[in-house]
């Protein structure tokens, strides 16, 4: 793993937030939560095991510890927090293969402008031509699948049930660059509409740091 993914400040004044997901992860049944959540469970170890952006992680049961596997190392505390809320919301319903924006799932519209602030924005200001090789390589670093939309696009396995699909555009003369994040329509079946976003935030954030690592240098 990269050192931009690794946790060395804590959750801070998340605490009370990690405190709610660790009670439901806790009570939850791990065998059962597994099989809904498309991950393996170890009742020897009492570890959940699923992939994650291309890496895999381990989560303990009940206490909640989400470590890079084998290596004792934590994610940035967003993806613990999201992958946490992740094996505690999944109910196992089938992914639909039809795409959704962020603002048509629940309660979209509520979390809708800082979403396109605070993600689409950010990604939208780097899909310059000359930065599409770099993008490329990035998505793909996640683990990403590259698919022929928009001037580059890839589907992401954030965690086994839940794709995201990544979509920019490099704009040219009047229009300006542009970016997209899908989610498939089960979305909400997995994650609340919040973690959704902050998966997003993740993600450009992850993307972002690839790109300064492909082209040498901040943008």
């Amino acid at each position: 793993m990269r050192s931009f993914m690794v946790d060395r400040t804590g959750e801070g004044p998340y605490r009370s937030a990690f405190e709610q997901s660790l009670e439901v992860f806790g009570r939850a049944d791990p065998a059962q939560m597994a099989h809904r959540a498309g991950a393996d469970h170890d009742p020897g170890s009492s570890v959940i095991r699923l992939s994650s952006l291309g890496y895999p992680l381990e989560v303990s049961h009940p206490f909640g510890d989400v470590t890079f596997r084998g290596t004792g190392e934590r994610p940035i505390w967003q993806w613990q927090l999201v992958t946490l809320n992740y094996l505690g919301r999944a109910d196992g319903t089938p992914l639909s293969g039809r795409l959704t924006a962020f603002r048509d799932l629940e309660g979209g519209w509520v979390f809708q402008e800082p979403f396109v602030r605070h993600t689409l924005s950010r990604l939208a200001e780097r899909v310059l031509e000359e930065h599409i090789p770099a993008l490329r390589w990035a998505l793909q670093e996640l683990g990403g699948q590259l698919i022929d939309v928009g001037d580059v696009g890839a589907d992401l396995p954030l965690f086994p049930r839940f794709p995201v699909t990544v979509v920019c555009w490099s704009g040219e003369d009047e229009f300006p660059s542009s970016a997209n994040v899908l989610f498939d329509s089960t979305a909400n079946h997995y994650l609340h509409t919040e973690d959704a976003s902050a998966a997003g935030s993740i993600i450009i954030s992850f993307l972002n740091h690839l790109m300064d690592e492909r082209e040498g240098g901040r943008f």
